[in-house]
């Protein structure tokens, strides 16, 4: 095993799973979220900010869930995020270049 650090000061998890039952993230807009994220990010900072779909998080129930990670912050988790909340998910990723 090889272990390295990871290139981006930022890295975003959007869950977009779907279901066949129960709630989920998907059905709330979660990956539209991601999408304008992911095309924002690899636009403007391409190797400093890192936007990836997630399966499920696990905790459903909040709606769409994210996760974020970087060398200054360690699992921070944004609940029931809605699309209209892209801008304020992205000054927390750009917050920490």
């Amino acid at each position: 095993m090889k272990k390295t650090q990871a290139s981006s000061k930022a890295h975003l998890f959007v869950c977009c799973n779907e279901k066949a039952e129960g709630p989920c993230c998907h059905p709330l807009g979660a990956t539209e979220l991601f999408t304008e994220l992911k095309t924002r990010a690899k636009a403007q900072y391409p190797d400093s900010i890192k936007v990836t779909r997630s399966r499920c998080l696990g905790i459903c129930e909040e709606g769409i869930a994210a996760v974020l990670y970087s060398p200054k912050k360690a699992g921070q988790y944004f609940l029931n995020a809605k699309t209209s909340d892209q801008e304020e998910l992205w000054n927390e990723l750009t917050a920490l270049l």
